[in-house]
C-alpha cells in the first residue's frame, strides 16, 4: 500500500518553475526540518544559488529517515523545457518510511543507502517521471521484503502458489540485498540484483516502470537451509525461478514455470523424488495406501448378503450363479491435489 506517502499517479500539475526568472538571491540555508513533496527532511545546511531563472541548492548536510545525506539540484527554469539534474549520497536510511513517503512503495524493510545521478525535463511531475534519465546504486542491509516468505514458497510449492502467490502479511527476512541500475526515459532496469539470507540466497534481474508505477522481475532462490534452520541435502542448492510483476504496490508473483516444468507430470514426480520436506506439498505429500480387499480363507463361504427366495427354482448342477446387475452409478473421483497442480501448470504453460 501507500500509507503515509505519495497516492495515484505522478501529478500532471505544472509545476511553475518559470517564477525562477524573477529572483536573483544567494543564500546559506539552516533549516530543522523540510518538507519536498511528502519526503520530510530533518536538520540540514544549504545554500541556494538564483540566477537568470536557474537554481543551484547544494545540501552539505541533511538527516534523512534516521540516516544522514548529501547532494546538489540543478533546476533550468529558463529553458523552453524546464530541466532538471540531481546527484545525492544517502547513507543508513531508514528505507520503508523513505521509500514509503517518495515513491507510495511500502515492500521494503531495513537500513539503506543510494547513491544516483538523474536528469529530467519536463514541467509537470508526470513529465518529468517520463523523461527521467540516470544511473545509481542500492544496498539494504539487516530487512526484509514484506508481502512473501521466499523460502517458504519455494519449499512448500502447492497448487496455490502455481497460480500465483498474492502479497499478503509474510515476509523474506535478508542479511544483504544490493543491485545498480541505469534509468532510461523512465524505466529503471536492474541486472545484478543479489539478496542473501539465513535460509537463501537470491539473485535477478528486472525493469521498473517509473510512470506507470509497475515492474517486472526475475529472481533465481536458491534454498540454503530447510524452514526449521537446518541444512538439508535434499534442499540445498535447489532454486526455482520466480517472476514477480504487476503494480509496484500489489505485484503478482509465481514461480516460472515455463523454465522449469515444461512437462506437468514428469515435473511432479521429480520434485516429489527430491525427499525431505521439499514440495512435498504437493499433492498433498504421499499418498495413503488402501489396504486391497481380503479373500476369503480356504474352507469358509462367502457372507451372504441377501436372503435366498425360498421359492426360486435350484441352480442346475454345475451352473455358475449369474451376477447382479450393478444398478449404481459410480461417483467419478475427486482430482487430487496433484492433479489439481498437473492442470494448473497445464494451463500456465498452454498445454
Amino acid at each position: 500500500g501507500k500509507a503515509g506517502g505519495r497516492a495515484g499517479p505522478w501529478s500532471t500539475a505544472n509545476i511553475g518553475f518559470g517564477g525562477l526568472k524573477a529572483i536573483d538571491a544567494n543564500l546559506n540555508l539552516a533549516a530543522e526540518r523540510i518538507i519536498a513533496d511528502d519526503i520530510k527532511i530533518g536538520k540540514s545546511a544549504l545554500t541556494v544559488t538564483v540566477a537568470g531563472g536557474k537554481l543551484q541548492a547544494n545540501l552539505s548536510e541533511m538527516a534523512l529517515y534516521s540516516g544522514s545525506g548529501v547532494g546538489v539540484i540543478n533546476i533550468d527554469g529558463a529553458a523552453a523545457q524546464p530541466a532538471l539534474d540531481a546527484s545525492f549520497q544517502l547513507s543508513n536510511v531508514s528505507a520503508l518510511p523513505f521509500l514509503g513517503d517518495a515513491l507510495g512503495f511500502t515492500r521494503v524493510e531495513g537500513t539503506a543507502s543510494f547513491n544516483f545521478d538523474v536528469k529530467a525535463s519536463g514541467a509537470s511531475q508526470a513529465a518529468l517521471v517520463k523523461g527521467l534519465n540516470g544511473q545509481g546504486a542500492v544496498r539494504f542491509a539487516d530487512g526484509a521484503i514484506r508481502g512473501i516468505d521466499i523460502p517458504k514458497m519455494v519449499q512448500t510449492l502447492s497448487v496455490q502458489t502455481l497460480l500465483g502467490w498474492q502479497p499478503g502479511d509474510e515476509r523474506t527476512a535478508f542479511d544483504d540485498m544490493s543491485g545498480t541500475f541505469a534509468i532510461a526515459n523512465g524505466i529503471l532496469t536492474n541486472n545484478d540484483l543479489t539478496m542473501a539470507g539465513p535460509l537463501f540466497s537470491m539473485t535477478g534481474a528486472g525493469t521498473v516502470d517509473i510512470p506507470r508505477q509497475t515492474l517486472a522481475y526475475r529472481v533465481d532462490p536458491k534454498i540454503v537451509a530447510s524452514l526449521d534452520g537446518k541444512k538439508s541435502k535434499d534442499l540445498e542448492g535447489f532454486a526455482v525461478p520466480v517472476r514477480i510483476e504487476g503494480a509496484w504496490d500489489r505485484p503478482k508473483i509465481y514461480p516460472e514455470i515455463e523454465g522449469i516444468l515444461e512437462d506437468p507430470q514428469k515435473a511432479l514426480e521429480q520434485l516429489r523424488g527430491l525427499g525431505g520436506g521439499l514440495l512435498g506439498a504437493i499433492g498433498g505429500g504421499k499418498p495413503s495406501k488402501t489396504p486391497a480387499a481380503e479373500k476369503p480363507k480356504a474352507g469358509t463361504a462367502p457372507a451372504a448378503d441377501a436372503v435366498a427366495d425360498p421359492t426360486a427354482d435350484p441352480p442346475a448342477a454345475g451352473a455358475r450363479p449369474k451376477p447382479k446387475p450393478n444398478n449404481k452409478k459410480k461417483k467419478p473421483k475427486a482430482k487430487s491435489q496433484a492433479d489439481q497442480a498437473v492442470d494448473a501448470l497445464g494451463k500456465l504453460i498452454g498445454q
